[in-house]
């Protein structure tokens, strides 16, 4: 009785939420501006405990008349309390700027998580300069939820193009990690990114229009960027277009050696918001991806092409009898690629040119509703459900077979509830959980796997527990401990032989799908302790996960085996002097496999301990107009590796690298920027880069750019 007055009680919210919102006079103004109304911020979300780390170097914030905000955004955080409703609040959790992007001449959010000194237990599997995959803590792909404002985003195949890859980082207001299993709004995952666009604007007297223009040029390489936007709106209306340009060659590696990387991408963006009344708001948002010639040097197929389109629209209504907030989320997302084996050496036969030919295309499609009762200073209850459909095809046609996937698509339902009490004025609990009901149904096979066609049913949990106590008012405890299962993928279950490059292996590894394999299950324990006094600002975090039925590979078949992750986060900022400022963090996983039926050893694909140390001055006394800072990154050598998967993991030497980058405020509203990075020359590898060069058929493989001097110029006005 009790549910079905519950359910009955939403949907009447829903209903008479929308229609009082759509029904209240729209003749009144609504002049506030959303990303800085602090009624709207208390909205959004549930506050979390732990400041993020200080932003290293951000792009100022450029708006005319205004030269105050450079002081914000130069070492400024970002506040967890403008984070989206989609994120419950997290021991673990932290957040990039979006301002970050100019300054560090980041190309898309994988690559704006990796030049952020904010997140050094997020590494990127590179695959061209505009296509980066982020892995959270030793998590892949399929373990980590990524979202854009709340939508779902999948890869076409996980090793052609990143979901995060398609949105350009100068349309971010920023990006928010959760590092484990510590939220159920977003859906089922061990990990969390979630990228928050810019949101339209207000205008409090009467229409106004804003302009943006921005150019860099990356030496190494020939990179050029160019990007043109105007945003703008009246008092209940706002709106937001802008288009971006990428062009690339080839890059030189410290070695001298070229590495394969020209590309040509194309980004239109467009949203626009609307206000029908004081309390409700429509936000539409429009993105269009083109990409040409794109080089990708690990794997046997370049991409002659690829387009990818994303819609979204979201209906917040707020102080009502029922509740407090509604928040509905309606997306479609929709890619498709074909690849060419052009300019590729065979490495089988290399005086044999490859024929292979590859394409393919997937969609997703969804919603999602949640209302919140109350604030989190004095407790919250959330309760929502969501829904989302996956399409995924690909496949590969050589002389001798076709290889791929054929046309899955995976339906997921979910409900989920989570709360935040505080106990008294020092302990906060906070606590969630969250059942999914999946099922995978394909539509034809591909090669000669045993059911092949059988479709696949799981049902999902995941829950979690955090308590914050403030020990002093400078310092914070934490503890968390969470739970979350995740289904296996279309890939994982249904995969015929494609030459799936995700291993260092590249090209070489052809795995083979399992339609037994049973759903992961992760559990979760983390701790951690934040000093935030007027001089510094630092932390220190730890974590175990220990992973029940993890898919991996048994050489080319996939399989189950348990393993286990462990590691943590340090990092610290000292700001006693208002014009230097040191830093650093320090970051290490660890990965083993578990499984008594498999061999004991290192779990593939996990990244080595790694450093951050730089320094910051800046002209405090005169408005902030400039700023500079050195950072070096130092890298250990990663010799725990796997022998199991394919022709077996190699070990990584460590590397040191050093960067400097500057701006300079010349007025209100124009801004220069300079850098340059791997200072040194230095000629290294990432632990997860391939160790196949399928372009220029270099020995040691695919290696990271050489020394590289970039500009930029933007102007707002």
């Amino acid at each position: 009785m009790r549910r079905t007055l519950y359910y009955r009680s939403i949907v009447a919210a829903v209903v008479l939420g929308i229609g009082g919102g759509l029904s209240a006079d729209p003749g009144e103004p609504h002049y506030a501006d959303r990303s800085i109304d602090p009624q709207f911020v208390a909205m959004q979300g549930p506050v979390a405990p732990i400041q993020p780390e200080q932003p290293e170097l951000p792009e100022p914030r450029i708006e005319a008349g205004a030269p105050e905000d450079i002081e914000s955004a130069w070492g400024g955080a970002v506040s967890l309390s403008d984070l989206p409703t989609e994120l419950a609040a997290s021991p673990v959790a932290s957040v990039v700027s979006g301002e970050e992007a100019a300054i560090r001449g980041t190309t898309d959010v994988g690559d704006l998580l990796e030049q952020s000194g904010d997140t050094g237990n997020v590494m990127l599997f590179t695959r061209s300069p505009i296509s980066n995959e982020p892995r959270i803590r030793g998590y892949r792909y399929a373990q980590i939820r990524n979202t854009v404002d709340g939508a779902c985003f999948f890869p076409i195949r996980p090793d052609l193009d990143t979901p995060l890859s398609r949105i350009d980082s100068s349309i971010i207001r920023d990006v928010s990690i959760i590092d484990g299993p510590y939220t159920v709004r977003q859906g089922p995952g061990f990990a969390f990114i979630n990228v928050q666009l810019k949101e339209t604007e207000r205008c409090c007297c009467g229409t106004g229009v804003l302009g943006h223009t921005a150019g860099s040029y990356d030496t190494n390489g020939e990179a050029w960027y160019g990007t043109q936007s105007f945003h703008g709106g009246g008092g209940n209306y706002g709106y937001r277009i802008g288009y971006v340009q990428r062009t690339g060659v080839d890059f030189t590696a410290g070695g001298g050696f070229p590495v394969a990387a020209s590309h040509n991408m194309r980004n239109w963006n467009c949203s626009f918001g609307y206000d029908p009344s004081r309390d409700g708001s429509f936000e539409f948002s429009y993105i269009r991806n083109d990409l040409t010639d794109i080089d990708l040097p690990s794997q046997i197929n370049d991409l002659a092409l690829l387009t990818a389109d994303a819609f979204q629209l979201c209906y917040t209504l707020e102080n009502q009898h029922l509740y407090d907030h509604l928040r509905i989320n309606l997306w479609y997302n929709a890619g498709r690629f074909r690849g060419t084996p052009a300019h590729k050496i065979n490495p089988w036969n290399p005086g044999v040119p490859l024929t292979n030919l590859t394409w393919g295309r997937n969609y997703s499609a969804g919603g999602r509703m949640i209302m919140t009762w109350g604030t989190p200073e004095d407790g919250q209850l959330a309760a929502g459900a969501d829904f989302t459909l996956e399409r995924h095809h690909y496949l590969e046609l050589t002389s001798l077979a076709l290889f791929g996937i054929a046309p899955v698509k995976v339906y997921d339902t979910g409900l989920f509830l989570d709360v935040i009490l505080p106990v008294s004025d020092r302990l906060v609990v906070k606590a969630g959980g969250r059942i999914d009901l999946v099922r995978t149904n394909p539509e034809g096979q591909v090669g000669f796997i045993p059911n092949g066609d059988r479709p696949r049913s799981f049902t999902l949990g995941a829950g979690y527990v955090i308590g914050e106590y403030e020990l002093t008012d400078e310092l914070t405890a934490t503890a968390g401990f969470g739970v979350s299962q995740c289904a296996p993928t279309p890939t994982d279950l249904y995969a015929w032989l494609p030459y799936l490059a995700i291993l260092q292996e590249g090209p070489l590894f052809f795995p083979i799908g399992n339609p037994d394999l049973t759903e992961q299950t992760a559990q979760q324990i983390d701790v951690g302790l934040t000093a935030d006094y007027a001089d510094f600002h630092g932390g220190i975090r730890g974590f175990y996960s220990w992973i029940d039925h993890f898919i991996t590979y048994n050489w080319v078949t996939t399989a189950n085996e348990d393993a286990a992750l462990a590691g943590g986060e340090l990092y610290g900022e000292l700001r006693s002097n208002g014009r230097l400022t040191p830093f650093a963090s320090l970051s290490y996983v660890e990965g083993n496999v578990q499984d008594v039926t498999a061999l004991y050893g290192p779990l593939w694909g996990i990244p080595p301990l790694q450093a951050l140390v730089g320094l910051r001055l800046s002209d405090c006394w005169d408005g902030r107009k400039w700023g500079m800072e050195y950072r070096a990154r130092i890298v250990d050598g990663q010799y725990r590796t796997n022998q199991t998967a394919g022709s077996g993991e190699l070990p990584t030497p460590g590397f040191v690298t050093h960067d400097m980058r500057g701006y300079w405020h010349i007025n209100h509203a124009v801004t220069f920027v300079a850098g340059v990075e791997n200072l040194g020359n230095r000629n290294y590898q990432e632990h997860l880069d391939s160790r196949i060069d399928m372009n220029y058929g270099h020995p040691g493989g695919v290696f990271r750019r050489g020394r590289n001097f970039y500009f930029l110029v933007q102007s707002e006005y």
